[in-house]
């Protein structure tokens, strides 16, 4: 994490005078030092806000802590309304909302799987974590795709790939250019499962 300083020119004011010109007009400035992720336009949230008051002249700044509290907190006030304050969260929105946007999508990619799972029928596919169902494996022998051949009453018979995958893209990537199709691909073995069991291999 980085941090960045925003600067927020205020109003002039004249009711003091520079100890070293004599001059009687201040800069009145707010300074919001913030703290950013890569992009130093999109802040993340503030970190420290100050009132700085600056001789216009010699340019000598003033010691904020010397003046009246209820001046330099109306000062404040006029610098930092709660929107320009609202407005360094800007990081934190956008994260959160983008966070929204993929828990929205793994629920409702949860809810088809479901869907997908309670009502099976021929030559569905399925990607099968195979280290639930055979102990003998190889390190990079993780996933089958497996696939409906038939249903009769609630029994659906499955058969399995040949190959082994050692992540569930390269069975996404198997079903996506057709090698499905192919008469060898699948196993001749039948297994035979419940919906009821399919369910709860799915869980």
């Amino acid at each position: 994490m980085e941090y960045s300083e925003s600067i927020i020119e205020g109003s002039i004011i004249n009711g003091l005078t520079c100890p070293d010109c004599g001059c009687k007009h201040h800069q009145v400035k707010g300074v919001i030092k913030y703290a950013f992720f890569f992009i130093e336009s999109i802040p993340f949230y503030p970190v420290k806000k100050s009132t700085i008051i600056q001789c216009q002249q010699c340019w000598v700044q003033t010691d904020a802590a010397t003046l009246p509290k209820l001046r330099v907190k109306e000062l404040s006030k006029n610098l930092f309304p709660t929107w320009r304050l609202f407005s360094k969260f800007l990081g934190s929105f956008l994260t959160l909302m983008f966070l929204g946007y993929l828990v929205q999508g793994e629920i409702k990619q949860h809810q088809l799987s479901d869907q997908f799972i309670e009502n099976p029928a021929v030559n569905d596919f399925y990607h099968v974590d195979f280290r639930y169902l055979s102990s003998e494996l190889r390190p990079n022998e993780k996933y089958r795709i497996g696939k409906i051949v038939d249903i009769t009453g609630d029994v659906a018979t499955v058969v399995y790939s040949r190959l082994f995958y050692r992540m569930q893209h390269g069975a996404d990537e198997s079903i996506r250019v057709g090698h499905v199709t192919h008469f060898s691909f699948f196993s001749r073995k039948e297994y035979h499962y419940s919906f009821a069991e399919l369910h709860k291999m799915r869980t």
